[in-house]
């Protein structure tokens, strides 16, 4: 629906900047999960391979973005970097589960990285995580948002119980 339609993509973004975050951000269009996240990846490397220490990167993202930021993690394999996965880890027995199904069917290692994953009570068809990433060095910490906000639309706007966690969780917190 595009940064300037339902999603305040760039009022987040400028949020994070503010909150004093160098912030690396594009608004996608439609794409493919696995393939965007290849670029995505190698902008991490880049990153890392310029000397950013891997505890000061994380990569973020919401429904599909989130799936994307899972994939980018399985790319890496790297253990000190932050993941923030809103609302991208689709609920067994909905049709978004088929996207994580098939994430899962293709990653053979283990995924390693520090992972937010977050999603709203009210949301019918996200929730954890823990499938795609267990038997790895993952550490997890799940946020269970509030009923009340429009399930996963709580992240189309930079809201405080969200915003907070994430900068805390990118600062180590």
């Amino acid at each position: 629906q595009g940064p300037y339609e339902a999603y305040h993509y760039y009022d987040i973004l400028e949020t994070l900047e503010e909150r004093g975050f160098v912030v690396i951000g594009e608004a996608r269009t439609l794409s493919n999960a696995g393939r965007y996240a290849k670029g995505v990846a190698k902008q991490v490397q880049t990153l890392l391979d310029a000397g950013v220490p891997s505890y000061q990167i994380t990569v973020a993202g919401h429904s599909k973005g989130g799936l994307i930021t899972l994939y980018a993690a399985a790319l890496l394999g790297e253990t000190g970097i932050n993941y923030a996965v809103f609302s991208g880890c689709g609920r067994a027995g909905t049709e978004y589960r088929r996207d994580l199904n098939k994430f899962m069917k293709l990653q053979s290692e283990p995924i390693e990285g520090n992972f937010l994953v977050a999603w709203a009570e009210d949301d019918q068809i996200s929730g954890d995580c823990d499938d795609a990433l267990k038997g790895g060095k993952a550490v997890i910490k799940n946020l269970l948002l509030p009923a009340g906000f429009g399930g996963n639309k709580v992240f189309y706007n930079p809201e405080p119980m969200w915003i907070d966690a994430l900068t805390a969780f990118a600062s180590g917190g």
